[in-house]
């Protein structure tokens, strides 16, 4: 039996109602994202008090995550997964730290620590094409393999107090009240969108995610845009860990503090405040070892090599560590009282 075909009338107004249901999409989320805007203006006085800087400020909390969600997005996109991208934002800022600790320039640095973000997203990629292994046992086995290798490179004391000129860009420097961090993740963003909604490239991944037979049909080279979205997601998800170790001046895995979480089921620990020196993490899941970029308190090393024996911890370090038990919303409580 065949199929009626579709009038060109007919599909204009698919077109035109799909058109549609995304601006109605869009408008819906601005306009829930202005209302709750709205209510902690007026119902908190302190997050009123922020204005635009302190609010603005208060979105670093979100851009390295997003960051790696971007990249993360293009794999789901095709209908695969990629865990390995917190393991592989750790390697990134270890690898860029260890190399500039050992003479590189610190751009330069920077440069070889995506490329070996790209090398881990395209092995990620060739198991995944090449052997057809499902992605989630592929990516789970390399989120060890990355959070491993972070550990032996970053060895005991891991590198900080990186150049100013990185740090003002690629942590704390600003640009009138917008966080330079805040422009990148914006840029990084608008591409990413563009790639996806406006590219051919970007209708194959949404295809292959539908319908990986019918996209072979239809002329898309599906294992090499498998490929390339695995190799973007652990570019993005370097340049994620590049961030967080510019944003703390400075960079370590996370192992170690995985190794001192009492309760295996609590979330990942969530950024405290800069002032607190302590680090970002960024997390995939609630179980398992959960490798991230993590910042080391200045004094830590410090009190090291003096000899002090143990280093001495921040109050904040010291109070998130000693209640990391179930009174998990007491500890948070806590927390922002120290700030």
């Amino acid at each position: 039996m065949r199929a009626t075909p579709i009038s060109p009338t007919a599909r204009r107004a698919r077109a035109r109602t799909a058109g549609r249901q995304e601006t109605a999409w869009v408008v819906t989320v601005t306009v829930l994202l202005v209302a709750v805007l709205a209510y902690f203006c007026l119902a908190v006085p302190d997050f009123r008090e922020l204005g635009v800087t302190g609010v603005l400020a208060l979105c670093e909390g979100f851009l390295f995550t997003g960051m790696i969600a971007l990249g993360e997005a293009l794999v789901i996109f095709t209908g695969e997964i990629d865990i390995s991208t917190g393991a592989m934002a750790s390697l990134s800022g270890i690898v860029m730290a260890a190399l500039w600790r050992d003479g590189l320039n610190i751009w330069l640095a920077v440069v070889v620590a995506l490329a070996i973000s790209a090398l881990g997203g395209a092995i990620n990629g060739l198991f995944v094409t090449r052997f057809g292994i499902a992605s989630l046992l592929v990516t789970l086995g390399t989120q060890f393999i990355f959070g491993s290798i972070a550990t032996a490179v970053g060895g005991n004391s891991p590198p900080y107090n990186f150049p100013k000129a990185f740090v003002d860009y690629a942590g704390t420097g600003t640009v009138g009240p917008v966080p330079d961090q805040l422009i990148g993740f914006a840029v990084i963003a608008a591409i990413v969108w563009v790639v996806v909604a406006r590219t051919r490239y970007g209708r194959g991944l949404v295809l292959i995610g539908y319908n990986r037979a019918a996209s072979r049909y239809s002329g898309v080279n599906v294992q090499r845009t498998l490929l390339s979205a695995f190799v973007a997601s652990g570019l993005l998800a370097g340049a994620a860990g590049i961030f967080v170790s510019g944003y703390y001046n400075a960079a370590r895995d996370g192992e170690r503090a995985d190794k001192r979480r009492h309760n295996r089921h609590l979330p990942a620990r969530l950024p405290l405040p800069r002032h607190a020196h302590q680090g970002q993490q960024l997390s995939h899941g609630h179980h398992g070892r959960g490798y991230r970029a993590c910042a080391l308190p200045h004094f830590e090393d410090r009190s090291r090599s003096q000899g002090r024996g143990a280093p001495e911890r921040a109050p904040a370090a010291a109070l998130w560590q000693s209640t990391t038990g179930p009174g998990g919303t007491r500890c948070l409580a806590r927390l922002c009282a120290c700030g």
